[in-house]
């Protein structure tokens, strides 16, 4: 009898390297790091002030909570630890509140610090009190150093020098970092302000609202309305802004984003460096149950693209799913399915500042995509139980219109051009804004596939 095969998918902490000048020596990186600490980063911060709130901000961040049980707080809190990430020329300090409906990223761009980068690499690591009480007391004439290692991280300020160590990254933050670059990769620019107007506007936010603001830039302010407008901006549960408080008084500039379903994305231009904090739609639901990877996921898998997309893009602090489809000779939808594939495991994130992915190889995770995905999976299910049947005949070019046998009733999807349904409850309860639903995810599979399912009833599966 065969046994079953388990796959998994290996991150080398740091890259091959040659090391000396007269006398080159090749070090290869292994995936065992076992007794190992790499050093990433050690070098010293230019703005030392602004680098200290931000990276405060980061930590207030994983303490936030915006829709959390209180019985939850407790252990929900002891995962709250920002990720960092050293990689070809930049830092990168990310987060996740503790309800994931806020996503936090400090980006200290190139020419912020004074240091030296050894290698690339990520790292989980607890920002405990006595880091933030020492970045609480940075003055301007302060030298802040930062030390970036495999399994720690560790701050000095003024030569008091502060470790902090390597903790378990949660599997909902996995889950959050890949639907979040899925999601500000689709948001588009509304407007901009300069750090004065930012500042007004922050003072503006009603305290406490549980209601939706509408947020408009006439002329060059920022406005609150509370009725929905042409070009406004919805916030849920406005006190989520109130994270970037602290970090008000060095902003000089700010750029907001949205999509089209209620998240956005506020860029913060400090000195130095760039913070983003994107907001979930509602802050019960949070980023780490989206869905909207899934179109990308359900793209025929092809391995050895994915291989030739993981090679490609390396250690990049920045890359463009254009440039890429370039490079590799391939169509950029084909890169877009690869990227979404190892942006599941937290491998890929999106600057949407910049509109480039940018890598986050976290040390070890499960390959594939269905673990994390139950609606991708549920209709592998619902293929594999021969429960999709496609038409022949399309209601538009390059559409597609399927019907897929449900536990009761059997649901006709329509996929084109001009829009996508199901006559399934649950797309008529999130007609979209929460990506597509398992039969539509069925007969993409099965149209990409060339296949359809038998025409039988499916087994017993509930619905997505």
């Amino acid at each position: 009898m065969a046994q079953p095969v388990v796959e998994f998918a290996y991150s080398f902490p740091v890259a091959s390297r040659l090391e000396g000048q007269a006398d080159r020596t090749l070090a290869l990186a292994t995936a065992e790091t076992s007794g190992t600490d790499p050093l990433l980063f050690r070098g010293q911060v230019r703005e030392p002030i602004a680098f200290a709130e931000a990276l405060l901000t980061v930590g207030a961040v994983a303490r936030a909570r915006f829709s959390v049980p209180p019985a939850m707080l407790g252990k929900i809190l002891l995962l709250a630890d920002p990720v960092v990430t050293a990689a070809d020329d930049r830092l990168r300090f990310e987060a996740f509140s503790s309800c994931a409906s806020a996503y936090g990223r400090l980006d200290l761009l190139p020419g912020s610090v004074d240091g030296v980068f050894y290698g690339s690499g990520t790292t989980n690591v607890d920002l405990g009190a006595d880091v933030r009480a020492a970045l609480a007391g940075v003055t301007a004439d302060a030298r802040l150093d930062l030390e970036v290692g495999q399994e720690r991280l560790a701050v000095e300020v003024d030569g008091a020098r502060h470790d902090e160590r390597r903790v378990d990254l949660p599997d909902r933050w996995v889950r959050g970092f890949s639907e979040t670059q899925a999601i500000m990769a689709g948001m588009t620019r509304r407007f901009e302000a300069d750090g004065a107007a930012f500042r007004r506007f922050l003072r503006a936010l009603p305290k406490g609202a549980r209601h939706a603001i509408h947020v408009v830039a006439p002329g060059e302010d920022l406005a609150i309305g509370h009725r929905p407008a042409e070009g406004a901006v919805p916030v849920l549960v406005a006190d989520r802004l109130r994270l970037l408080e602290r970090l008000a008084r060095w902003t000089t500039g700010v750029e907001v984003y949205a999509d089209d379903v209620g998240a956005s994305a506020w860029i913060l231009t400090l000195p130095g460096s760039r913070f983003t904090l994107a907001i979930s739609t509602e802050a019960w639901r949070g980023f780490s149950g989206e869905g909207q990877l899934l179109e990308s996921l359900a793209m025929p898998e092809d391995r050895r693209i994915q291989a030739r997309v993981a090679t490609a893009i390396a250690w990049r602090s920045t890359v463009t799913a254009t440039s890429l489809a370039g490079e590799l000779e391939v169509g950029r939808d084909v890169v877009e399915a690869a990227l979404a594939s190892l942006a599941v495991g937290g491998q890929v994130g999106f600057d949407i500042a910049d509109g480039t992915y940018f890598v986050r190889r976290l040390p070890f995770v499960h390959a594939g995509s269905d673990r994390r995905q139950p609606r991708l999976r549920k209709a592998h299910d619902l293929l594999d139980a021969g429960a999709v049947r496609l038409e022949s005949r399309t209601e538009e070019p390059g559409g597609i219109v399927g019907w897929v046998t449900g536990r009761s009733s059997e649901y006709r999807v329509r996929i084109g051009p001009g829009g996508r349904a199901c006559t399934c409850p649950w797309w008529g309860r999130h007609p979209g804004d929460r990506g597509p639903c398992a039969h539509m995810l069925a007969v993409q599979l099965a149209a990409s596939a060339g296949r359809e399912g038998r025409a039988e009833p499916e087994r017993e599966a509930a619905l997505p």
